[in-house]
């Protein structure tokens, strides 16, 4: 029974009162339409769009490129959408809004072969609006600007070195070696006009926290002298695979060397000084070495006459504990042994036996004093040191420079000595010559000019008494 009620109530609803219905649905339609109209009418709303290119490849497949690429994608279009408020404000959302632009069809162009590159061509650009809001309809009513003018060039082809290099820390404790890759060289395509521009092509690999060995696709770039990227320009091959060792970080103490032997009586050892005093090496495989330090090769003092400086190499050392220096230069550590003379005989030299060497030849030069010198060791014979002089850099005037001695088999100098050289210029001592004979000279011209006047005077006064 109630299943028979139900279903003269459903009968009723669509038999009974059939005109009134349809009139309200008419009704209700009319004041939908009216308050959409009314509430939401149609606006128009301003967009900036950039501007993108289509069909590159066909351009470039015919040996053409475009030069002002980054130029005309850096350019904004000033797009206005007409629709209804919902509808802008639907377009005007983020995921919307970036899929507005305006493009540039290539494969429209026809570039003249035979004309002179680069060649510049007015283009149209076409707005393009998302394509997947079918919930609602849009009007492009007008955009800015409507043409843009690029500018096309021949493409070249050069072969360019690959640099490497990276971005980022590897983990704390840990060090990273030089990026390797399999390739040295690529081929960079481009502008023709424009390849002077490129000064190198790099791949940066991102290290940041790695703790072991890291190999990543990475992208060659073209950069010019200031570091600045360059576009327009393809790469061959587009990616490459570069790798980064990451290994252990060690600081390893460079200890004093031990000494043997016995100095010469005549020295006192002073100190002993190297450098540098720890370096920094890595071990591989994270692996910890035996020992965080090592000691020099010990010296022998028996072979020390004066304070002497040698350079050790620590490589074999560091291969034995597992490690490789990280800079290369620390391999070798540079050790001094100073020392100085308790005990000195001194030396009279004369003058007139110290030789003057490289002297400019428009320079005279005398040595005004003798000079005295300590030597420790040994009684030496003083015309076995071949005293001498180095005069290459001296000027005129007073000169003071140090005396260049040829000491024998364990003498050793007190102190450097140093003499003082006194330097002429030629050309002035040749002034100062040639003046007193051209006084001398100019006098004998004026004594005869007046002994020839005296002859004359006398020999007119004779003729006169004889007549």
């Amino acid at each position: 029974m109630n299943n028979s009620r139900h279903h003269n109530m459903i009968k009723n609803f669509f038999t009974k009162d059939i005109g009134v219905k349809i009139f309200s649905l008419v009704c209700a339609v009319f004041m939908w339409f009216l308050v959409m109209n009314t509430i939401n009418p149609t606006e128009t709303r301003s967009f900036s769009a950039n501007i993108t290119f289509e069909n590159m490849e066909e351009l470039v497949s015919k040996g053409y490129t475009v030069t002002n690429q980054e130029y005309i994608e850096e350019t904004l279009v000033n797009i206005r959408v007409q629709g209804s408020r919902p509808a802008l404000d639907e377009l005007a959302k983020p995921e919307n809004r970036n899929s507005i632009y305006a493009r540039i069809d290539l494969s429209k162009i026809d570039v003249d072969p035979n004309a002179q590159f680069p060649q510049k061509y007015q283009v149209a650009l076409v707005p393009a609006l998302p394509s997947g809001l079918y919930v609602y309809s849009y009007e492009i009513a007008s955009y800015f600007p409507t043409m843009a003018e690029i500018e096309i060039d021949r493409i070249k082809t050069e072969t360019a070195e690959l640099k490497l290099s990276v971005t980022g820390s590897p983990a704390a404790g840990y060090i990273a070696s030089e990026p390797s890759a399999d390739l040295t060289e690529v081929e960079i395509s481009g502008p023709s006009g424009r390849m002077h521009m490129v000064d190198n092509v790099t791949a940066y690999i991102d290290i940041n926290g790695a703790d072991k060995e890291i190999t990543k696709e990475c992208t060659p770039t073209a950069y010019d002298k200031d570091g600045n990227e360059l576009h327009g320009f393809f790469i061959n091959p587009e990616t490459i695979q570069v790798s980064v060792a990451v290994d252990k970080q060690n600081e390893i103490a460079i200890r004093k060397p031990e000494t043997i032997g016995a100095l010469p009586s005549h020295l006192k050892l002073e100190s002993i000084t190297w450098k540098p005093e720890s370096i920094i090496a890595r071990s591989e495989h994270g692996s910890t070495p035996a020992r965080d330090y090592i000691t020099l090769p010990e010296i022998d003092l028996s072979t020390i006459t004066e304070t002497t400086e040698r350079t050790v190499d620590i490589s074999d050392r560091l291969k034995q504990l597992g490690l490789t220096a990280v800079e290369p230069s620390q391999r070798k550590i540079s050790v001094t042994v100073n020392v100085s003379v308790i005990n000195s005989n001194e030396y009279v030299i004369n003058r007139s036996d110290i030789k003057i060497n490289s002297l400019p030849s428009n320079y005279s030069a005398a040595i005004p004093d003798d000079v005295t010198v300590e030597i420790g060791g040994n009684k030496i014979n003083v015309a076995e040191l071949e005293p001498a002089v180095n005069m290459s850099q001296c000027r005129p005037g007073k000169n003071t420079v140090p005396l260049d001695l040829k000491l024998p088999q364990g003498a050793t100098l007190k102190k450097v000595p140093e003499v003082t050289v006194i330097v002429a210029n030629k050309t002035t001592e040749n002034n100062a010559a040639i003046e007193p004979n051209v006084h001398k000279e100019q006098t004998a011209d004026t004594e005869t000019e007046e002994t020839t006047a005296d002859i004359s005077e006398e020999e007119s006064t004779k003729k006169g008494i004889e007549e």
